[in-house]
């Protein structure tokens, strides 16, 4: 059996001590998996797993690289057996999340030789008997509401950890790509930068649509118990409402401040219906302005904000799932005993 609270403490400490560690320890892992015993190859292969998924960018690049995969699929022979074994299904399992994820996530260019070597396993005759579902992984992109700084702090992280991987090639191309990369990060090559602002009232107007396909669907719907629609349309809502809340604290921008509030009551007057009918109190007497009529605009953004300094009441128990992607121990014993 593998020793989870190990392998968290040692995704904690490559974590903490960042530069060449992601890739000595994937070196390492690697090694153990090509050992001949199978049931050391297994334990590494949860290991690495728990890399993948905990340590981020820094490692992910290294299990992207030819060379890592390479050496990988050394393990798989070149005729696909009938029945693979535990070692080599295994493998097989972590490359098809990896496809299905990383080369299918908002850096999926970073992982092209993921896909490539799905590709060409499939192209052999290797095939899975278990269907994966993507959207059950913690590698999966989420659609998350995140602010213009989150989104660029997000991109300079992936940035960051690429241009270590590229200076460690020193291939021509790898040093002309990460020129090209200094530059994005220094703020010179203004063509290349994204926009965070569009891209965030993009969202906001996902957000506002996902709102009112609430708000219909609980005008419509005569039970709640087993809509798992409406518990899906519930769950995005109340999480992107406490961000929200959040932003209005430390928005200054009017023309910001006004979207956010616009929505704030939207999202206000919908999850108090839908808490209202959880709680069995359907009837006109329970229902916001919002369901009757259509809400008037908030005409001051001051006290509107202030409102939102006043303690908050606790939620109801949303059916929302949490997954933990950042292990939060560490023992440097551990990886060195």
């Amino acid at each position: 059996e593998a020793d989870l609270n190990l392998n968290m403490e040692i995704c904690e400490l490559i974590n903490k001590k960042g530069s060449g560690w992601p890739r000595d320890a994937a070196l390492l892992t690697l090694r153990v998996i090509s050992n001949k015993s199978q049931q050391s190859g297994l334990l590494a292969l949860t290991l690495l797993d728990n890399l993948v998924k905990n340590c981020g960018m820094p490692f992910q690049m290294q299990v992207g690289s030819k060379e890592f995969l390479g050496a990988l699929v050394k393990n798989l022979p070149e005729i696909p057996p009938p029945i693979p074994n535990a070692l080599q299904y295994r493998i097989l399992e972590l490359l098809q999340e990896w496809n299905a994820t990383l080369a299918e996530g908002r850096y999926a260019e970073d992982f092209r030789n993921v896909r490539a070597v799905w590709n060409y396993l499939q192209y052999k005759g290797y095939r899975l008997t278990s269907n994966f579902d993507a959207n059950t992984s913690v590698l999966k992109d989420k659609e998350v509401l995140r602010s213009e700084k989150e989104m660029e702090d997000e991109d300079r992280k992936h940035h960051e950890a690429k241009l270590q991987e590229l200076l460690r090639r020193k291939t021509p191309e790898a040093l002309a790509e990460a020129n090209e990369l200094m530059k994005t990060l220094a703020g010179y090559d203004f063509d290349s930068r994204p926009d965070y602002k569009g891209k965030f009232l993009q969202d906001l107007d996902k957000l506002e649509k996902r709102a009112e396909e609430l708000k219909n669907s609980l005008n419509a719907a005569t039970s709640l118990v087993g809509d798992t629609k409406i518990m899906d349309l519930y769950d995005a809502c109340k999480g992107a409402q406490n961000k929200i809340q959040k932003w209005l604290r430390e928005e200054t921008d009017p023309e910001s401040t006004s979207r956010l509030l616009a929505l704030n009551d939207l999202l206000n007057d919908v999850l108090r219906e839908y808490d209202a009918r959880k709680l069995g109190k359907s009837g006109p007497e329970y229902h916001s302005p919002a369901f009757s009529a259509k809400a008037p605009a908030t005409t001051s953004v001051v006290p509107a904000v202030a409102q939102l300094t006043r303690p908050i009441p606790p939620p109801l128990v949303s059916s929302g799932r949490f997954e933990c992607r950042q292990c939060h121990r560490g023992d440097e014993a551990e990886l060195t005993g």
